[in-house]
């Protein structure tokens, strides 16, 4: 046992090329599910702690809501929980401005807190403090970042407005970037103690908000519910609701799979492949282990050990380049990192898991080549007559084709419910890399017949003998696999990063204006005055204010899903002027009567969940209990995800109880930026947040830009690890047929011409692979829209001319570069050496 363990250390140690081929495949499976399990989870902990940086330590808020009697609450109803509770906290909340010079000016956000309660909830850490004890009358405690930037200290007076007041106020401390300052960025954040601002606002004993941490999370749902038992006018939320932040991540994850998934085939075949090989280049010493009293058992063992050992090596390898592409991704790549500074966090059960899993990869990859050379007799491995003539398997082009109508026809008609959807989608995923595996050989075919024709012409007898080695030649039609796999991946994601920035330019095209005003706190009354105030302003021609309602359930059964995202009303009047939505070509836009019923307009994407069509009623749950609405058109757009609807103005005031603008759009005659600056300066003090749409869709692009660069990590990963099998392929290639080449060359054939062989034989697969690699990439972008569909992330298809060419240079490229070393051994080749190799 001894002496064989001893050979195959020997081996891998020798067939270095080899061995850093698998162990390089085993490292990319391992690293990429590190990473992939562990982004969403960073991506997670990133988020949560950007929502703790505001709300602290809390588990529970309550709050206003606009059919709330008032802004202003009394904590005294939650603190009858106290045996339940760790701390119920009032807070005041609050916004005003501080003129930094007389042509600059900052909104600031006030946290109005009791000083012991703030070292509760949400502890600061002083840097510089003046009097802070007793924390009453005007005194805030400001960011080490805001006092450096405005070349404040503590001590020194503050000028704040707020309303319509100015307030002198004392820095009582400067605090580091943490707690509330954390994700502090343009406008200025303030804790102030909380009686100063109830008397600011005549609201003694009152909140804004009302704070509350459960004694046990276990009965966090329990106290919610007896909450808004307390609180009925109000809104009793969990302070983080991590479920719809998992189902906010799905894409993520789904993503990350998706290409998982397509970089694991790859890898697997890579080392299937390789062990295929180091089966054949063994069989005379597994043969003679055999003869000598070895048993299948104990060589099998040792050919599972081997694939354990390089399973064992790539997996180390694997963890440590899996922490580093999730520091690039997670970290440097973090979509929350203007706002909070990312950390790199992972679990070491994690990096234990990915250990295995690369080990079982190698395990799995290996395992069938290892199961197949146990069934051949001594006799024949002694002989090295492993090999026999092999008749077509028609039964693998069966399955390819079986695994192709699986892929196309199985998301079409994929069930509603969102997991069975997500399984098929993916699941089809993987039968296309598959498919093309097992497609290829009979496709080649097809190929060589082509060849042969056109190469006699072009290339001369080289040419003819290049085409008909690709013949059943195995290595080379590896490296059409790997080259298929690999600039799939890359097709795909490009086509999916140029499509999501198109979808996203023309989803933004429904809100037809230059300027949006949000309202960035809660507004009891109708904000009609701020309306009339925008329209005075120079350079406004029209105002299309919006009442909005979120998050709308609607009364249906069987639909997992039963909420509306987003509902709007608009005047009928504006519609058309403000709401540019794609109508079916049978309906004009907003119907005639539309106001004069409970109407409900419903996008493309609600239409399917529900099952409704024109005619049909939707049960809402209104604040005024249920009432029905009447579906009265259906259009098609992607803003809000297309889980979007438009319901007539009257009944959104009189169902719903929205008394303020959720939304203001702005239509300009000058430079919309100059618009932005003249509202910012109209409204100082009042938190809105005013910007073009121009700006919100750049914004909107550079996110998915930045979503899409991590995803194309993982099909460059893929090209990297298929141009080292390329390689190695090309090689064994030449290796296998090197007698071959040597009798042609003792009959005339110069050492120019098999160079010019294996070069034309490089294009052939080169040609083949980005054939077939664009050809596999164009059936899972027709996959990809189902996958967003069962998201209900609605998102079409766009292809670019140049993104084709590319694949296919790619591709020739690879296999060009790859057959440079076959080249080289070709051009010091030995005849007579040669054509004694067996």
């Amino acid at each position: 046992m001894r002496i064989i363990i001893k050979f195959i250390l020997k081996n891998i140690k020798e067939k270095k090329l080899r061995t850093l081929l698998i162990t390089i495949s085993v490292a990319a499976s391992c690293a990429l599910f590190f990473a992939s399990n562990g982004i969403s989870e960073s991506y997670k902990s990133s988020y949560i702690t950007m929502i703790r940086s505001s709300i602290g330590n809390s588990d529970i808020i309550i709050s206003a809501n606009q059919k709330s009697p008032s802004k202003f609450l009394k904590p005294d109803a939650a603190k009858g929980f106290q045996d339940r509770t760790d701390y119920v906290i009032g807070m005041m909340n609050g916004a005003g401005s501080y003129a930094v010079n007389k042509d600059e000016s900052i909104n600031v956000v006030l946290r109005g807190i009791a000083y012991e309660d703030l070292e509760k909830i949400n502890p600061v850490i002083l840097k510089e403090e003046f009097s802070i004890k007793p924390f009453e009358g005007n005194k805030l405690i400001i960011s080490e970042k805001m006092a450096d930037k405005y070349f404040l200290k503590a001590g020194e007076k503050i000028k704040l407005k707020i309303g319509e007041n100015n307030q002198v106020f004392t820095i009582a401390g400067v605090a580091k970037g943490t707690s509330y300052f954390k994700t502090e960025q343009n406008d200025m954040v303030a804790v102030a103690p909380k009686s100063t601002l109830e008397e600011f606002n005549s609201a003694k004993g009152k909140a804004t908000a009302i704070y509350v941490k459960a004694k046990d999370l276990n009965d966090k749902q329990p106290l919610i519910k007896e909450l808004k038992e307390v609180y009925k006018n109000y809104d009793v939320e969990e302070a983080i609701n991590e479920k719809e932040l998992d189902q906010d991540l799905q894409m993520v994850r789904t993503s990350f799979t998706m290409m998982l998934a397509i970089v694991l085939i790859m890898s697997m075949f890579i080392i299937y492949t390789a062990f295929k090989v180091i089966i054949m280049e063994r069989m005379p010493v597994i043969g003679t282990f055999r003869s000598i009293g070895a048993t299948k058992k104990m060589t099998n063992i040792v050919l599972v050990a081997e694939s354990v050992i390089y399973g064992l090596i790539g997996s180390i390898i694997g963890d440590f380049l899996g922490i580093g592409i999730l520091y690039v991704v997670g970290v440097l790549m973090n979509p929350y990192k203007k706002y909070i500074t990312p950390t790199l966090e992972f679990k070491t059960s994690a990096l234990f898991t990915a250990f295995l899993f690369g080990v079982l990869v190698s395990f799995i990859s290996a395992i069938v080549p290892i199961a197949r050379v146990s069934k051949v007799p001594v006799k024949d491995i002694v002989l090295n007559k492993v090999e026999s003539a092999k008749k077509k398997k028609y039964w693998k082009l069966m399955l390819a084709i079986i695994l192709l109508a699986y892929s196309l026809l199985g998301p079409m008609n994929s069930p509603k419910n969102q997991t069975i959807a997500m399984i098929i989608n993916l699941t089809a995923v993987f039968s296309v890399m598959i498919s093309v595996v097992l497609i290829i050989p009979y496709i080649n075919t097809v190929f060589v017949k082509i060849f042969t024709s056109v190469y006699s012409i072009i290339f001369g007898n080289e040419g003819i003998l290049a085409a008909k080695n690709l013949r059943d030649n195995k290595s080379l039609l590896n490296n059409i696999s790997l080259l298929s796999i690999g600039i799939s991946a890359l097709f795909m994601i490009n086509v999916v990063s140029l499509s999501m920035n198109k979808e996203v330019s023309k989803a933004y095209a429904a809100w037809n204006c230059d300027v949006a005003v949000f309202p960035r706190v809660d507004i009891t009354t109708e904000n009609t005055e701020d309306v009339r105030k925008i329209s005075t302003v120079e350079g406004v021609t029209d105002v299309g204010p919006i009442r909005t309602k979120y998050n709308v359930e609607v009364n249906i059964d069987n639909v997992p899903n039963n909420k509306i995202m987003v509902i709007d009303s608009i005047d009928s009047r504006k519609f058309k002027d403000f709401i540019n939505v794609d109508f079916p070509d049978s309906v004009k836009g907003i119907p005639e009567n539309f106001d004069g019923d409970r109407n409900i307009m419903i996008t493309s994407i609600l239409k399917s969940r529900f099952n409704v069509k024109i005619g049909d009623a939707l049960i809402l749950k209104t604040d005024n209990g249920d009432r029905s609405y009447t579906v009265a058109a259906i259009f098609s757009t992607l803003m809000e995800n297309g889980n979007y609807a438009f319901i007539p103005e009257k009944y959104m005031k009189s169902d719903f109880k929205v008394k303020n603008y959720d939304k203001i759009f702005v239509k300009t005659s000058k430079d919309s930026d100059a618009v932005k600056n003249s509202l910012n300066d109209k409204f100082k003090g009042k938190r809105y947040v005013i910007n073009t749409l121009k700006h919100m869709e750049e914004d909107n692009a550079k996110s998915n830009e930045s979503m899409m660069k991590q995803l194309t990590a993982f099909p460059f990963v893929s090209i990297i690890i298929g141009g080292f099998g390329v390689i190695n392929n090309f090689i064994i290639s030449f290796i296998e047929r090197r007698r071959a080449f040597a009798v042609l060359a003792s009959i005339g054939m110069s050492k120019r011409q098999s160079i010019k062989i294996l070069f034309i034989e490089a294009l052939s697969v080169g040609l083949i692979g980005g054939i077939m690699g664009v050809a596999a990439g164009f059936v899972t972008t027709v996959i990809v829209p189902y996958v967003m569909k069962a998201m209900e992330l609605p998102l079409n298809m766009h292809y670019s001319y140049s993104l084709f060419g590319m694949c296919f240079i790619l591709g020739i490229g690879i296999t060009m570069a790859a057959s440079i070393a076959p080249a080289l051994k070709s051009s010091k080749l030995n005849i007579i050496e040669a054509v004694k190799y067996e």
